[in-house]
């Protein structure tokens, strides 16, 4: 035991130990998060949950902390049971307290714990988490390594999201455990389930032990700070500006001590906010803060929000977006605010371009995520159908022009075209250009003196993670690295073709003259004039085209435009079906109840003969039942039944107390489809096709008719008529 016990502790757990050390100080190098947000105590939890990948291997130095702890276990472990009389198993409790021990190396419960403990700083919480469960008993006749595994158990539940399971473990420890007064982890786990329950006071609580049992420098600063931003949330003002202070004074890396001041200037504005505004003006302009830009912006703008001054803090936010340097977590915030802002104000095109860009950067643990992208791909939906009616209502007054303004309308057409197919072809040239410029770069670092050495000056330094053998994609620590490099340079990107180019693709929208301009909406700067001679180049590439498929030619840009009863036909056909989707839009995904009756209603007033009027009305009359606004409800219930009473919808509310069995039959159809379908199970053919009728008479708009008309035929196959 004593030579097992002293290989293992100074020779593989030592260097296991150092692996671990080096690994666990490169989590909180270059370390990218937000903190305008509350923060996680632990970094490495900000991006958990249930769907963490365990598809790869722990790799670099907590990867060989994982093996030198393994080897350790596997060459080192004693299990074979001392030779104790049965007499000194009676009388001697600490010699059978021994014996009933499961490891009899003393020191081997540290390797198994720096094993679990680099699977979880690894991300891997599920083998972390089987680690620990082994651990609990394997040692459970030691109270120590026993309830420190259970505080690691619990810690790797709620990096899975499981509330529940961490809180019964925490609650179940003994109270007099030596854990409560000497575990480094016990407290910082209890802070982690408390802001998982909302439970603020207690975080304070314990967010204080786990400072005052002195955690490395790098994680204090954090863990001040997370504790000013919970005094802030409790509105203990002047407890927060002081753990902000101690964040400075530990001399964080700039990030975070350029948001603890943020923080402490935010106090500050609430007894004079405008000169901490204009004190923010001054820190947005210096260049020690170009990448921290959009934070600026962000709490500029919400202060401006505080005071209230809705115009201003828009601007702000814009600021915010338009300056991004990493186009990250500040600059997913200022989009947030602004697509809320331009939602209350009902300004959709800009909302969907705000919830756009934020949609393309939310993390998956934002509280917000489901909602963001749900909104965003509602608004994308309903801008398109706007645009559809924009563009039409747009072609159809520029048909109605004198020849004179038609002409001259495509002359800006093909100028603005020209314009924009000379910047596509500047930017191109640049992004070539560039490369070209990288990969000589690359190849006179390699030429340096030592280049082709390893630790040669012209070798790149080694990133944490490296030299487990396996490729760059099945390293995630390599794979981390590379992304952080990529988003301090480019920024978070959506996946998208092109991702480089300022202009993805050419418009050649009629009515949008500005479409084929620049991002802002002006025409590009020419100030690379001499890169590119775009008119050599786009008469040649146009030559053989037909004059109204040519965008040089003005009939390309006539011939779009609504002339002939057939073309209006389809123009007035278009606008029909985009006010309808906007309608649905509105009702069905969005539930903005007022804006859909605005579409519908505007739907009739353009088409009062509408082909699917009946829909329209039935669909108004339910929407102000929904607001409440039954005074207006009646007008359309009336309008049905006179213009079309043999219509299954009118026949559907010739009856006065519709509204009121609809509300008290809640789910009778569902019930009545479960009924068909268990008979159906059970061969019942003529009981389902009888509950078919019953739904489709009493339930003709009802979600499940669908479902049931197939069972309904299916029933038919029971009976042998494929025919029915």
């Amino acid at each position: 035991r004593f030579y097992h016990n002293l290989t293992t502790r100074y020779n593989v757990y030592h260097n296991g130990q150092l692996a671990f050390n080096e690994g666990y100080k490169s989590l909180y190098q270059d370390l990218s998060e937000s903190y305008t947000e509350l923060l996680v105590p632990d970094p490495i939890t900000r991006t958990a949950g249930a769907e963490s990948s365990e598809e790869t291997e722990v790799g670099g130095s907590l990867g060989k902390a994982i093996e030198k702890g393994q080897k350790a276990i596997r060459e080192h472990s004693i299990r074979t049971k001392p030779k104790i009389s049965r007499e000194d198993l009676l009388r001697n409790p600490k010699k059978k307290a021994f014996y009933n021990k499961m490891e009899y190396n003393p020191f081997l419960h540290n390797a198994w714990m720096m094993v679990g403990e680099a699977q979880f700083y690894g991300g891997h919480f599920m083998e972390a988490l089987a680690t620990f469960s082994y651990m609990t008993r394997l040692y459970s006749t030691e109270d120590k390594v026993r309830d420190e595994a259970r505080i690691w158990q619990a810690r790797c539940y709620l990096a899975l999201g499981w509330v529940g399971e961490a809180d019964e473990i925490l609650n179940n420890l003994p109270e007099e455990g030596v854990y409560k007064s000497r575990s480094k982890i016990y407290p910082l786990a209890e802070t982690e389930l408390a802001l998982k329950q909302g439970d603020t006071l207690s975080a304070i609580s314990y967010l204080q032990q786990t400072i005052d049992r002195k955690p490395i420098k790098a994680q204090r600063a954090r863990l001040y700070y997370l504790l000013g931003q919970l005094y802030s949330k409790e509105g203990r003002w002047s407890d927060a500006s002081q753990a902000f202070g101690r964040v400075i004074r530990l001399a964080p890396p700039y990030p975070l001590e350029f948001a603890a001041t943020m923080r402490r200037l935010e106090i500050e504005a609430q007894g004079n906010p405008q000169r901490v505004i204009r004190s923010l003006e001054r820190l947005a302009h210096k260049d020690k803060n170009k990448e921290l830009v959009d934070q600026i912006y962000l709490t500029q703008g919400r202060l401006y929000l505080a005071i209230p001054d809705t115009t201003h803090a828009v601007t702000a936010f814009t600021h915010g977006v338009e300056q991004s340097t990493q186009r990250s977590f500040d600059y997913m915030l200022c989009q947030l605010h602004l697509g809320d802002i331009y939602l209350a104000q009902n300004n959709y095109l800009k909302a969907q371009e705000a919830y756009a860009g934020a949609a393309g950067v939310i993390e998956k643990s934002h509280p917000r995520y489901e909602a963001v992208t749900k909104l965003s791909a509602d608004l994308d939906q309903l801008v398109s159908f706007a645009q559809q009616v924009y563009e039409q209502d747009s072609l159809r007054r520029i048909a109605t022009l004198p020849e004179a303004e038609r002409l001259a309308y495509a002359d800006s057409l093909i100028t603005a075209y020209k314009k924009a197919q000379d910047e596509a072809r500047k930017q191109e040239l640049l992004a070539e250009q560039q490369g070209q410029n990288e990969a000589l770069n690359q190849q006179a670092d390699i030429n340096m003196p030592g280049g082709g050495r390893p630790g040669g000056l012209g070798t790149p330094p080694p990133m944490a993670g490296g030299g487990n053998g396996k490729s760059y994609f099945y390293n995630p620590t390599l794979v981390a690295q590379g992304k952080d490099l990529f988003e301090r340079k480019w920024g978070k990107r959506p996946l998208a073709d092109d991702w480089r180019r300022r202009n993805k693709q050419i418009s050649f929208d009629a009515s949008d003259p500005t479409a084929q301009m620049g991002e802002t909406g002006e025409a590009p700067a020419d100030s690379l004039s001499s890169v590119a001679s775009p008119t050599d180049s786009l008469t040649s590439s146009t030559d053989s085209l037909p004059a109204d498929q040519d965008p040089l030619q003005r009939e390309y840009y006539l011939s779009k435009l609504p002339t002939t009863p057939e073309q209006i036909a389809a123009s007035d056909e278009i606008i029909q079906t985009a006010l309808v989707g906007m309608g649905k839009a509105f009702n069905e995904q969005m539930e903005r109840f007022e804006e859909a009756v605005k579409s519908y209603e505007d739907l009739l007033s353009r088409y009062p003969e509408y082909a699917d009027r009946a829909s329209i009305y039935y669909t108004l009359y339910m929407l102000y039942q929904r607001l409440e606004r039954a005074d207006l409800a009646e007008p359309w219930r009336r309008k049905l039944l006179a213009e079309l009473p043999e219509d299954p919808l009118a026949v559907t509310l010739q009856d006065p107390n519709y509204i009121a069995k609809l509300r008290a039959n809640i789910g009778a159809d569902e019930r009545l489809y479960d009924q068909a379908f268990n008979a159906y199970l059970a061969g019942r053919s003529r009981e389902v096709q009888r509950l078919y009728r019953e739904t489709a008479e009493s339930y003709p708009l009802s979600e499940t008719l669908p479902q049931f008309a197939f069972v309904n035929a299916l029933s038919y196959v029971l009976q042998g008529d494929e025919a029915a």
